[in-house]
């Protein structure tokens, strides 16, 4: 009988360091993270047209960035590849295309890592100037 416990004790203790060791982290490791951004101008990501305002980035994985207007009347979710690591919160920034007269969200350099719109993944060359940047800007810690 005490062979049994034994034994039940052991799976137990191996069931609760395997928890430890595996769910714990990757649990830990999804980040999300919100960011603030005034967008002087309409821009486009793909087929959508976004007019200009204040908006809402929020974003849990590197695939996706969702993209929400103050008022609540646009609420999309952008295919995003991440492509370099994260920057400091006072580099983070939207970089915008201008193609026939038209900006096109093409880029987000935030805390979780440098990421460009699939819309525009390889298109880069083709912008009619110098990409227009707008900065992120982060909530402060506990508000």
């Amino acid at each position: 009988m005490n062979y049994i416990r034994s034994y039940a004790i052991r799976i137990f203790i191996a069931g609760i360091v395997s928890y430890l060791l595996f769910v714990v982290p990757a649990t830990a490791q999804q980040k999300f993270t919100t960011a603030n951004v005034s967008v002087p101008f309409d821009y486009w990501s793909g087929n959508k047209k976004f007019p200009a305002g204040d908006y809402t980035l929020d974003s849990s994985v590197p695939t996706f960035v969702t993209v929400r207007s103050k008022d609540g009347k646009i609420n999309e979710q952008i295919p995003t590849i991440l492509y370099d690591g994260p920057v400091d919160k006072s580099d983070a920034k939207l970089l915008f295309i201008n193609r026939g007269g038209k900006f096109y969200l093409s880029e987000l350099w935030g805390v979780l890592g440098k990421r460009v719109m699939t819309s525009e993944f390889g298109r880069n060359s083709q912008s009619d100037t110098k990409p227009r940047e707008v900065k992120l800007t982060y909530p402060k810690v506990g508000s």
